[in-house]
C-alpha cells in the first residue's frame, strides 16, 4: 500500500529534474518535434543504411542484411502506429497509412 505525505516545504529540483544531471534541455517546438517523429517513421533504420556493419535483434530474430531493412521498416512503422497514444491531441502526430 502507498501512503501520501504532506511535505512542509517544496523541494528544490533545479539541479536534477530541470537540467538532467547538469545538462540543459534542448529547446524545441512541437512543429519540429512532429517533423522529427515523421522522419523517424519514414525511415526508422536510416542509421543502418549508413553503417558498414550492423544488426538488429527483434523478438529473438537477428536482422543483419541490407535487404532485410524493408521488412524491419514495416515492423517498426506498424509498432509506431499501434503505440501512438498522444495525450494532447492538438500536438499528436498522425502517421500515414502505408
Amino acid at each position: 500500500m502507498v501512503k501520501n505525505y504532506k511535505l512542509n516545504e517544496e523541494n528544490d529540483t533545479k539541479k536534477f529534474l530541470e537540467t538532467h544531471y547538469g545538462k540543459k534541455p534542448i529547446k524545441i517546438d512541437y512543429k519540429k518535434l512532429n517533423e522529427l517523429k515523421l522522419n523517424h517513421f519514414n525511415d526508422p533504420y536510416s542509421w543502418a543504411r549508413q553503417a558498414k556493419k550492423w544488426s538488429v535483434n527483434m523478438n529473438g530474430v537477428i536482422y543483419d542484411k541490407p535487404e532485410q531493412l524493408e521488412e524491419l521498416k514495416k515492423i517498426e512503422q506498424k509498432r509506431l502506429r499501434n503505440r501512438a497514444n498522444d495525450i494532447e491531441l492538438n500536438h499528436a502526430v498522425y502517421y500515414p497509412d502505408k
